[in-house]
Parts: structure tokens; C-alpha cells; sequence
């Protein structure tokens, strides 16, 4: 997809589809954009809040196709071990989540 120029940016399992033949597609580019395209900032309020990547929830508007791969990484924990890796019902309790788990961002 990102080979494509495609920036999915809503990766999560209901959006990911196998068919019989094992052939994995990828559905739902509503919040999807194009690679390249200059915009200086984008919408925070993308990616399933449990699939959002730490930056997302710290309230960057700049940021990378690393958003997509935190929720591949996501979507591959819950495939293996059948439950959600982050799970909240809010921003604040999902980055805390994350950090309980993964420790606090250390600042370069």
C-alpha cells in the first residue's frame, strides 16, 4: 500500500479482508491521502482509538506513514494472541495504557 503512495491511516482488523484463497485486502480509505501531497498538518482524530499511535494521542498533526505500521503491529498482537494489545475508552487512557505496557517516552 505505502509502495502504492498510499497512506491508509484507519488500519484496523475490520478493515482488513482474507478471502478463501488466503489473499489479504485492505478495505476503507476514507481517511486514506496520498503520498506526497504537500499538507503542512493533518487530522489527530484518525485510526481506531485502540490502533492510534502513541503521537497520534499526544496531539501531533505531523506526522508519518509509522502511524499505519503502530497498527499493523497492533492488528498482529491481537491476531496471535486474540485480544487487543491497547484497549481504552478514551485518548487519556489509551496512551496510559500504552505507557503501563511500553514504559514513558524518553525525549532525544
Amino acid at each position: 500500500m505505502h509502495k502504492t503512495k498510499v497512506f491508509h491511516r484507519d488500519l484496523k482488523p475490520h478493515n482488513i479482508l482474507i478471502n478463501q484463497s488466503h489473499q489479504v485486502k485492505i478495505a476503507d480509505f476514507g481517511l486514506g491521502r496520498i503520498i506526497g501531497i504537500r499538507l503542512e498538518t493533518m487530522s489527530k482524530e484518525i485510526e481506531t482509538l485502540w490502533y492510534r499511535a502513541p503521537e497520534l494521542l499526544l496531539g501531533t498533526v505531523k506526522y508519518d506513514l509509522s502511524v499505519d505500521v503502530w497498527s499493523l503491529g497492533c492488528i498482529f498482537y491481537e491476531l496471535v494472541e486474540g485480544k487487543v494489545l491497547f484497549q481504552s475508552e478514551s485518548e487519556l487512557g489509551q496512551i496510559m495504557e500504552i505507557m503501563k505496557q511500553q514504559g514513558t517516552p524518553k525525549l532525544s
